[in-house]
């Protein structure tokens, strides 16, 4: 009888792979508290996301018939369209919203049966911030495109401040912030820096993830900066597309050697504990 409770004692403390359990996972949450605790986070992604279809109904009767439906390289409209092509931008929102909290209810499911309340509530957190980034970059596009559309403006070049430099700066913010929540991601599969490499172990999650926020947080800086000062079409977008790229080898680079340097440190991810089974496994590092 003490062999078998000392199995059984093994058994509760190690995952079925035999893998020490985090001890942060242990208590599990309940998931009416989770939903509750996000229901303003929530609230706030709805109302960003249902804000392009509001204001293009209420905008659409004082649109003239025909509006710029397509600027060309030199800023110049090339293409007139109806007025209800503005209503496009609108369907992608709500479609987007939709999928966006199919996605979100599976994370969920995903992380009550894995996490910690605490850790739960964080990577749920951290997604909807995500759906939230996006919908505030369509709302500023879809603001601008409005705009244009009741002024009847012909030419990008005739406005102070150019759509480049709009995109510029709302992507720069989200950027930022959102590199300072990346830090707090807990090994999932559906937010952070999930390079396979970065989830040789627990360390090796949390350095990727710290290594990330950084590399958002330079590139977000740098973008927002060039939105305020650069005003050429060009110039604008080739900053914005040249920090992307360079963000994205930067860390591509370092997490293969984050698992190398930090891959014995912290556990292993245990695929039963985290919040999927399908997470991907790097390749053990010598």
């Amino acid at each position: 009888m003490s062999t078998q409770k000392t199995q059984t004692t093994t058994t509760e403390a190690t995952g079925t792979l035999g893998i020490p359990k985090n001890p942060e996972t242990t208590e599990k949450p309940e998931p009416r508290t989770i939903v509750r605790s996000l229901l303003g986070w929530n609230i706030a992604m709805y109302i960003l996301a249902l804000l392009t279809p509001v204001s293009t109904l209420i905008t659409l009767p004082s649109l003239p018939a025909q509006v710029p439906a397509h600027y060309g390289i030199s800023g110049e409209v090339d293409r007139w369209g109806s007025k209800y092509e503005t209503l496009t931008m609108s369907g992608i929102m709500i479609v987007l919203l939709v999928i966006w909290t199919v996605l979100e209810l599976v994370l969920i499911h995903r992380t009550i049966h894995s996490e910690s309340e605490p850790d739960a509530r964080r990577s749920i957190r951290f997604f909807i911030f995500g759906g939230i980034c996006i919908f505030v970059l369509f709302d500023v596009i879809n603001t601008y495109i409005l705009w244009m559309s009741k002024t009847g403006t012909t030419s990008l070049n005739m406005t102070s401040v150019s759509f480049a430099q709009i995109i510029n700066i709302v992507t720069g913010l989200v950027l930022i912030i959102t590199g300072n929540f990346m830090p707090q991601a807990k090994p999932n599969t559906f937010s952070g820096i999930r390079l396979p490499s970065a989830y040789t172990s627990r360390e090796t999650w949390r350095r990727c993830q710290r290594m990330g926020g950084i590399a958002f947080i330079m590139a977000g800086a740098i973008i927002f900066i060039c939105g305020i000062f650069v005003n050429d079409e060009t110039a604008a977008l080739t900053v914005l597309l040249t920090a992307i790229i360079t963000a994205t080898i930067a860390l591509m680079v370092y997490a293969p050697y984050a698992a190398r340097k930090y891959g014995a440190i912290g556990g292993p991810i245990d695929s039963e504990d985290d919040e999927s089974a399908d997470i991907p496994q790097a390749p053990a590092m010598k």
